[in-house]
């Protein structure tokens, strides 16, 4: 891994930060809360129990600083961001923003500053044991039909604009976000989620076009029993039965297996939701049995039974040769 691609992966594992600046000719360290959206990192903190001081200074010099140690080794990751920090004072910006910066959906108060990722430095020294696992890395997957890339706040109007069709929500347990504070507040979920490592989500994106489809993710994911759930997943209806969703499952099969030696994959699909197990079918997976009420329904908050689906590490060799030679286009005739 590149240092631009380590620095970024310790910025999206951390939740908090340093932050050192100087206002009135004194100088100041404070703690904040981080996020990055894309090539902006995002901060909110306090100081002495008074907010960072963007709004009295429209060109506050910073410095932000991040560092992983194991306490048993010599071992660090380090990374520090310098420059120019705005406040962010646009309502809809802001309000995105404190969806991932805050416990509470966003309702907190408080300043709120974007720093580009330009002046960027990273250092590491040996592997420190609470660098993220690969089993909680969302690493980026290729295919024909799609890529499957790490979920990020800076995709929330494009997943708006792909998912809105009632019938996308109709079997899960999400209501329909009626605008993008909604669906920022369901992408901070998940990013929240993979900072603790209970959930892996990806986007996923068309591979012709480059459109963003949907998303899925690992979740439920045990290391110690070599063990993850696919699930999570919200597709547009314009590429339902195109193949891409069949692909991101094999992509997704395949990084289980393959990479990181598992030897369960299973889903948990509503019971109701036909078109779901349907397309859990294709891919060769067993049903094993019902969950009964094991999660409640946002829209009308009735509890649902879920069908559990699983895969086993004997039984992939032959469903992957199966899968991929279905995905392969037919040979022409003649």
């Amino acid at each position: 891994m590149d240092s631009v691609s380590s620095a970024r992966a310790l910025l999206d594992e951390s939740a908090a930060a340093s932050v050192a600046f100087v206002v009135d000719g004194k100088a100041e360290v404070s703690p904040a809360r981080i996020a990055r959206v894309a090539d902006t990192l995002y901060l909110r903190g306090f100081t002495a129990g008074r907010p960072l001081p963007g709004s009295r200074h429209d060109d506050l010099r910073i410095c932000v600083s991040v560092t992983d140690l194991d306490g048993s080794r010599p071992d660090y990751r380090s990374v520090i961001v310098r420059g120019t920090a705005r406040l962010v004072d646009d309502p809809a910006e802001r309000a995105r923003v404190l969806a991932t910066l805050t416990d509470d959906g966003g309702s907190a108060g408080g300043e709120v500053l974007a720093l580009p990722l330009v002046e960027v430095s990273f250092e590491g020294v040996g592997n420190p044991r609470t660098a993220r696992s690969p089993w909680s890395t969302a690493t980026p997957l290729r295919g024909e039909h799609v890529i499957l890339e790490p979920l990020d706040l800076a995709h929330v109007p494009d997943l708006l604009a792909a998912t809105a069709h009632d019938e996308v929500w109709q079997h899960l347990h999400l209501r329909r976000p009626a605008d993008a504070a909604e669906m920022t507040a369901i992408v901070a979920d998940a990013l929240r989620d993979h900072r603790t490592g209970a959930r892996v989500p990806w986007v996923q994106r068309d591979a012709r076009s480059g459109a963003v489809a949907g998303t899925t993710s690992y979740y439920d994911i045990s290391e110690g029993r070599a063990s993850v759930a696919i699930g999570h997943t919200i597709i547009g209806r314009p590429w339902w039965r195109t193949g891409l969703n069949t692909e991101a499952k094999l992509l997704l099969l395949s990084r289980a297996f393959d990479e990181l030696a598992a030897e369960r994959v299973e889903w948990h699909v509503d019971t109701e939701n036909t078109r779901s197990h349907r397309a859990v079918e294709r891919v060769g997976a067993t049903r094993e049995g019902v969950l009964r009420h094991h999660h409640r329904r946002q829209s009308d908050g009735s509890l649902r039974d879920m069908v559990v689906y699983s895969m086993t590490a004997d039984e992939w060799p032959a469903l992957r040769a199966r899968l991929t030679s279905a995905l392969r286009p037919p040979l022409p005739q003649g």
